[in-house]
């Protein structure tokens, strides 16, 4: 509320598809999806093999980043993501700072001077996290912790501090419980609580969502959705489905 009155506020538009990868990556590559590439945060199908692959290779994207602009001209930059595979895309071009929440869970409780450490040596492996620590990712735990990692950084706990600092969090409160409930509010608060610290520090602040969120489900709670496979069988003899 304070950003909103001493700050800047805009409602602004998403890119589609109205995902988490083509969205993050439209906002440090300054394009749309149809000219950096990404176009999708699961799987893309492989016309060529004719079967299904995960997208998430920093080699995909066909541009250059504003990431990587900073760096070129010598400005420390660090990235923190949730999710594992976003950090993948947001590494290209970059030897700095690029970690993961999701792939330091299991150091969750530790030292957060050891995590910084070890979330940069794991990153270094180029290696994308397989299996989901669903206890932590499916919770606002997952967030606070990248915001954690990311004020600690700001406070010199990493081995430099950045100078521009990109941190994405997760989705899953958002799409799981409505505006105003209890879990919502408290996510938000855990958000807010952090974003202070990084005030207090003197950051110059940017927030924003990287898509829109709809209701996903009937007031009767059923899904609000269209099941194209249901629509198609019987009707069509030969199809196949690809996420956007």
């Amino acid at each position: 509320e304070r950003y909103r009155k001493e700050g800047f506020f805009a409602t602004d538009t998403g890119v589609m598809p109205s995902l988490t990868n083509p969205n993050n990556i439209s906002i440090i590559t300054g394009v749309l999806p149809g000219i950096h590439g990404i176009t999708t945060s699961g799987l893309t199908f492989n016309r060529e093999k004719w079967n299904y692959e995960l997208k998430a290779d920093s080699k995909d994207i066909k541009c250059g980043s504003l990431l990587q602009a900073f760096q070129n001209h010598e400005i420390k930059v660090a990235t923190i993501t949730t999710k594992d595979k976003l950090r993948f895309l947001l590494s290209r071009g970059l030897d700095g700072i690029n970690i993961s929440s999701e792939a330091t869970a299991r150091f969750y409780c530790g030292n957060i001077d050891e995590i910084i450490q070890i979330s940069i040596e794991e990153a270094k492996t180029g290696k994308l996290l397989e299996g989901v620590n669903e206890e932590f990712m499916y919770s606002p735990i997952s967030s606070f912790f990248s915001l954690d990692l990311g004020i600690a950084l700001i406070g010199g706990k990493g081995p430099y501090i950045p100078e521009v600092l990109y941190i994405s969090l997760s989705d899953y409160i958002p799409h799981r419980y409505e505006e105003g409930s209890e879990p919502a509010n408290n996510f938000i608060k855990g958000i807010d609580d952090r974003i202070k610290i990084l005030d207090e520090f003197g950051c110059n602040i940017g927030i924003t969502a990287d898509h829109g969120m709809n209701n996903k489900y009937n007031p009767d709670g059923t899904p609000n959705s269209i099941w194209l496979k249901d629509i198609l069988e019987g009707r069509v003899d030969n199809f196949r489905i690809l996420l956007p």
